[in-house]
């Protein structure tokens, strides 16, 4: 009975580790495991912005993307989850766009030169390289085209020719 008691609000069960399918089964946890990627990557702006603020929301949600208290996976199914990430990735969102410091961190895309600054935690409508991270417009660049970045740095590799 103290196990149950004690992991109901400590995240001791990893996902990835438990049952990996999980996340291909069910749609919620695999919604709520991206929107988790999606408040790591806000994290990321929001703990060097000079303002200081932490998003509103338990830090292993988004430190641990795989990690849940057992409370948090009772919740998944009745939304109230999805409910709470959903206002701290919103609190989020609103803070990077609308901050300076946060927007000049975020990304112009490379392929197309459109001003509009774009964030990787913007899933939909980008793409993110995996071996670079840079960003770009999902219509601009995908998974089949090369990134601009990582093929200069091929080149500067090879001594400038051509790759």
């Amino acid at each position: 009975m103290e196990f149950v008691v004690s992991s109901l609000t400590k995240p001791i069960f990893d996902l990835s580790l438990l049952n990996p399918k999980l996340y291909t089964a069910i749609k919620e946890v695999r919604d709520i495991f991206h929107k988790r990627k999606q408040l790591s990557l806000i994290n990321l702006y929001l703990s060097t912005c000079k303002e200081n603020l932490s998003l509103p929301i338990r830090e292993y949600i988004y430190e641990t993307p795989n990690l849940y208290s057992l409370s948090d996976l009772v919740s998944i199914p009745g939304g109230t989850m999805k409910s709470e990430i959903d206002k701290a990735l919103a609190f989020g969102k609103s803070h990077v766009i609308g901050c300076w410091i946060c927007k000049a961190k975020g990304f112009i895309c490379e392929v197309c030169r459109d001003p509009q600054v774009i964030y990787p935690f913007d899933n939909e409508a980008i793409y993110r390289c995996n071996k670079c991270k840079a960003v770009y417009h999902g219509q601009c660049l995908s998974k089949e085209m090369n990134c601009p970045k990582c093929r200069r740095r091929k080149q500067r590799q090879a001594g400038g020719k051509d790759v």
